[in-house]
């Protein structure tokens, strides 16, 4: 016996765009740059390949102070492009949510394409029809999906950095 179980594509694509962006609706970003005391943490762009984190000292026109690895390091200010400091590790929920989007998503893609696979070859099991067998495929790859990214997202830990403004170079500084 089968069952004829209709999907509608759009339908699917449009559940798995509205569950993946969800967590993102009322989220807001910080625009305002923060203020930086002394010790913070920051992350110090010099090029496009040089960054690295260190330990905030002091900047002015002519220098960025931080501190690496017990060291201080006096940076010309017109080779810093960049600087920003932590706001800590994200919480949690917040890394497990969105691992948990991010997954869903893989997941989604996966088995819809195992799924249409299945429609495409035209030939019923003995045990289910195509339908049935492209609904379970893709039902199953959006579970697994969403557990294997709620796990790598829970254990991976992410820093948020934001920018930092710095006193403009001086004037005769070169780049």
């Amino acid at each position: 016996m089968t069952i004829p179980i209709r999907i509608s594509r759009i339908s699917l694509f449009a559940a798995s765009v509205v569950l993946a962006t969800a967590g993102n609706a009322g989220a807001q970003r910080r625009t305002e740059p923060l203020p930086l005391d002394s010790l913070a943490r920051v992350r110090v762009t010099q090029s496009a390949y040089d960054r690295f984190g260190a330990t905030f000292v002091s900047a002015d026109s002519q220098a960025v102070v931080v501190e690496r690895d017990g060291q201080l390091l006096v940076l010309p200010r017109s080779s810093v492009r960049r600087l920003e400091a932590s706001e800590g590790a994200r919480p949690l929920e917040s890394r497990a949510w969105r691992g948990a989007r991010r997954g869903f998503v893989g997941g989604a893609l996966v088995g819809g394409v195992l799924a249409a696979l299945v429609l495409a070859t035209g030939e019923d099991d003995t045990y289910l029809s195509n339908e049935a067998a492209a609904v379970i495929l893709f039902g199953t790859g959006t579970t697994v999906g969403t557990v294997l990214g709620t796990t790598i997202g829970a254990v991976s830990p992410s820093e948020r950095w934001v920018p930092v403004p710095l006193p403009p170079a001086a004037a005769g500084a070169r780049r």
